[in-house]
């Protein structure tokens, strides 16, 4: 397995590379909220919780079935793991003490393993079934394991995430996105994200924005409010899927198969590049080419010698 970290606009400076176990494949990646801690499960059953700035290996868990996915709650005290055995529909769930491995309580989910999610404040835990037969999403008291909800569904969920404020999407199977409150009523109705499976879904760190990966190769961002597109697509790599989620700083991050790409994604991140970009202000001349209905106003601060 490799993992990469990635800088603004461009592949980064710094690779490194964790040895696998028990099998190649690796399918569940999380980090912890100290972005240094990652935990990496394979499908031989292996979670291993890594430090990614010298590679050292701290808990390691060795389970029975493949792990199909992996989530760590803001404290970094909680570990949930999800798994499926080979043949098997439904998937298990379990939720662990992030810092001994020890098993806290273990749950069935049907469907497969879709993928989990805990809440921003880290009560709720959403787990996901998909997509061997069907969908099925489920929350539970994160430390207790009671259930709360199941969310009503309109169509075959493929991937959830929790907003902020605790709401819950999921993108479907047919291109659409799914909006719940937290007591897992519908919020609005459906809309239309793209044209294929919709996976990831991730939300904004202020709760506006969402963005909607696709197997149709799209990813696009979505405001919340309006329910409309934000801008067009972003740019189609010819054979990869991308997959966009949004970082603590509020930019978006595109990956594709071996590449990624940092967006911001508010105007004052992007003034600032295009300054950087350009070395100067634009003239009066350009600003009524670019932008003749706006009055000129000067964007780049002046740099020393100028």
């Amino acid at each position: 397995m490799e993992a990469w970290l990635w800088s603004t606009w461009r592949r980064i400076v710094y690779e490194t590379r964790f040895p696998a176990k028990r099998g190649a494949e690796i399918d569940a990646l999380a980090f912890f909220a100290d972005g240094i801690r990652l935990v990496t499960g394979g499908r031989g059953g292996e979670v291993t919780v890594r430090n990614i700035r010298n590679g050292t290996s701290g808990l390691r868990l060795r389970l029975h079935d493949a792990v199909r996915s992996a989530a760590v709650d803001g404290e970094g005290r909680l570990l949930a793991v999800q798994t499926q055995a080979e043949g098997e529909s439904s998937s298990r769930v379990e939720v662990r003490d992030a810092h001994d491995g020890r098993l806290l309580y273990a749950r069935r989910v049907n469907f497969g393993g879709g993928g989990l999610a805990f809440s921003p404040d880290g009560e709720r835990l959403a787990a996901l079934g998909c997509c061997d037969g069907g969908s099925s999403i489920v929350v539970w008291d994160a430390r207790a394991g009671r259930e709360l909800v199941r969310p009503d569904q309109q169509r075959e969920v493929s991937s959830i995430a929790f907003s902020p404020d605790g709401r819950l999407a999921g993108g479907t199977r047919d291109g659409g996105v799914l909006l719940w409150n937290a007591r897992g009523r519908p919020e609005s109705p459906p809309f239309a994200a793209a044209t294929g499976t919709v996976d990831p879904v991730s939300f904004s760190p202020d709760g506006k924005l969402l963005a909607a990966s696709s197997a149709d190769q799209t990813a696009t961002l979505w405001g919340l409010r309006s329910r409309k597109r934000l801008g067009s697509t972003f740019p189609i790599e010819q054979g990869a899927i991308p997959v966009a989620r949004f970082i603590r700083n509020g930019d978006l991050v595109i990956s594709y198969l071996g590449n990624a790409t940092q967006w911001p994604t508010r105007v004052q991140r992007w003034e600032r590049f295009a300054c950087q970009v350009a070395g100067r202000a634009l003239t009066r001349a350009e600003w009524t080419e670019l932008l003749p209905q706006r009055p000129y106003r000067t964007v780049c601060a002046a740099r020393p010698g100028d």
